[in-house]
């Protein structure tokens, strides 16, 4: 385990720090990175009338799982507009979308850079800075508000990459549970999901530190009491929201540290072709992929084992899957893949590096399929 731990992002958290806006952007000129459904339920509108006459101009063009063409078209559009600060409200392909063009702008790069340096291995720009970044997530589970990097899927090659700098850390994060309020509950979900993953993901890694992993623990805990309490019927209640939204941040916070690990990996592929969405396609493996690091490293997932309320890994894997059933895991999970062929037909590739390799256990292409194939089956039942 690795002794050092860093994060320079500044938060604020709580119903109401929304408000803290104005304060922190001090009269500088502003761009406001967002959606069109934040903007369409009133969120931009927050944001836009605490920005006051900072803000110089909004783009909604933002698209889910943004793509190097979506960011390039968005990049076009706002480039005139030379900010100071950047704003990123949405979920994490809000925020993401955010950080890329804040490294665009402030690096003075044109909008065909990004895609040359992905698919050519490129060398980063040089020469400045991204410009400063103010993430206001409206969903919980990302963790983007925290982390120093931004994914970005390639339309053409159907792969995902990660755009990485340390200067891509947001300058400020402002969780405002009043946000998230109107989430639906298949998002919510996939939140959860997301930032269970994240967590896990944390402990089981091989870049893990003390810190890192005593947050990700905490993080299983709050979203396990959160799903056990009548999720259901509950995930609406501000109570529910808060504790969902808290876990999701400690779960950035573990894992901007780490990075993520095998799920993740696997979930890739099932994004790009099956159009899964991203937290229920690196969540539902979980239980699985606890078994198989547990049966090897067995010290290291004893935490997980014992958060998550039981004393043995059988059981905690059994347990982690009865709650998924619960929760609705598997009726979601059914629209994707309803049995293991829909697996052998994509012939996805499990493996990415630069995250199954953060996994304390090697795994190969055929035991992450394995692996796959055998949620999918406690899930679906074929």
């Amino acid at each position: 385990m690795k002794p050092d731990y860093w994060n320079p992002v500044r938060i604020k958290f709580g119903r109401g720090s929304l408000k803290s806006l104005p304060e922190i952007l001090s009269g500088k000129s502003a761009l406001l990175v967002t959606t069109s459904g934040s903007l369409r339920r009133g969120a931009g509108d927050k944001v836009r009338e605490l920005c006051g006459g900072s803000t110089i101009y909004v783009t909604d063009k933002v698209i889910s799982n943004p793509t190097i063409a979506a960011i390039a078209e968005c990049y076009s559009e706002i480039r005139a507009y030379d900010s100071q600060i950047i704003i990123g409200l949405g979920g994490g392909s809000a925020l993401d979308t955010a950080k890329v063009l804040a490294y665009l702008i402030g690096l003075g790069l044109d909008s065909e850079w990004l895609g040359d340096y992905f698919r050519s291995q490129g060398k980063k720009a040089a020469g400045g800075h991204p410009r400063p970044v103010v993430a206001i997530p409206t969903t919980a589970g990302t963790g983007s508000e925290v982390t120093s990097w931004a994914t970005v899927w390639d339309e053409k090659l159907k792969k995902k990459y990660s755009l990485s700098d340390d200067f891509l850390y947001p300058q400020w994060a402002l969780l405002d549970t009043d946000l998230t309020v109107s989430l639906p509950y298949d998002v919510t979900l996939f939140g959860s999901l997301d930032a269970l993953s994240h967590s896990m993901e944390a402990v089981w890694n091989r870049n893990a530190n003390p810190v890192s992993t005593e947050l990700a623990l905490r993080a299983v805990e709050i979203i396990m009491e959160v799903w056990r309490d009548n999720f259901k019927e509950r995930y609406s209640f501000a109570e529910a929201r808060e504790k969902l939204q808290l876990a999701s941040l400690l779960a950035g916070l573990a894992f901007s540290n780490t990075k993520t690990a095998l799920a993740h990996s696997i979930s890739y592929p099932l994004t790009a072709l099956l159009e899964m969405p991203h937290g229920l396609a690196c969540g539902f493996t979980l239980p699985e992929i606890l078994k198989r690091n547990g049966e090897k490293a067995g010290e290291i997932v004893a935490p997980l084992v014992r958060v998550i309320g039981c004393s043995s890994l059988r059981a905690a894997a059994e347990n982690l899957y009865a709650v998924f059933k619960e929760i609705g895991v598997s009726e979601h999970l059914g629209l994707f893949v309803k049995t293991t062929a829909v697996l052998d037909e994509i012939e996805a590739e499990y493996i990415s590096p630069g995250r199954a390799d953060n996994n304390i256990v090697d795994i190969n292409q055929d035991e992450a399929a394995a692996i796959a194939a055998a949620a999918v089956r406690n899930l679906a039942g074929n």
